[in-house]
């Protein structure tokens, strides 16, 4: 395996990338951008459907504490449903919640006054944890519950 494409100052992988990370030297990294399942139940595409979040998502969060250099950031992209779950693991493997980001795609379609359509509003936004791991003091784990 060898990444896609290369760079004097990035790899880009197209694989799996529980596969790729123990290829990663460890602390490598400054940032990680995830924008993977959210988990959107009966809405979602099927790829999107996800029995666990947590269990999918543990492995990833496990690698990135190897792999990220004290004073990296993350960015969890998800839903307003699928980022209360993951936020706990987060602050359980050391990450120091920041702040949480909106993405407003735009105004919602009007809808027509009815039960069953104030039962099904459209998906219009996405949110991002902003977590950061402080190379001061690791054991910092604070945010919401």
């Amino acid at each position: 395996m060898k990444p896609y494409v290369s760079t004097d100052r990035a790899d880009l992988w197209l694989a799996d990338s529980l596969e790729v990370y123990p290829r990663l030297p460890s602390e490598s990294f400054e940032l990680v951008i995830c924008d993977g399942p959210y988990n959107l139940g009966i809405e979602g595409e099927e790829w999107d459907k996800v029995a666990d979040l947590v269990a999918l998502y543990e492995p990833h969060v496990t690698e990135w504490d190897r792999l990220c250099k004290p004073g990296a950031s993350v960015y969890l992209w998800g839903s307003e449903r699928g980022w209360p779950l993951l936020h706990p693991l987060m602050l359980r493997h050391g990450w120091r919640f920041q702040s949480l980001i909106v993405w407003d795609k735009g105004s919602a379609p009007s809808q027509k006054c009815s039960r069953e359509a104030a039962r099904n509003w459209p998906i219009a936004s996405e949110v991002a944890g902003f977590y950061t791991r402080d190379p001061w003091n690791q054991t910092a784990a604070t945010g919401p519950a």
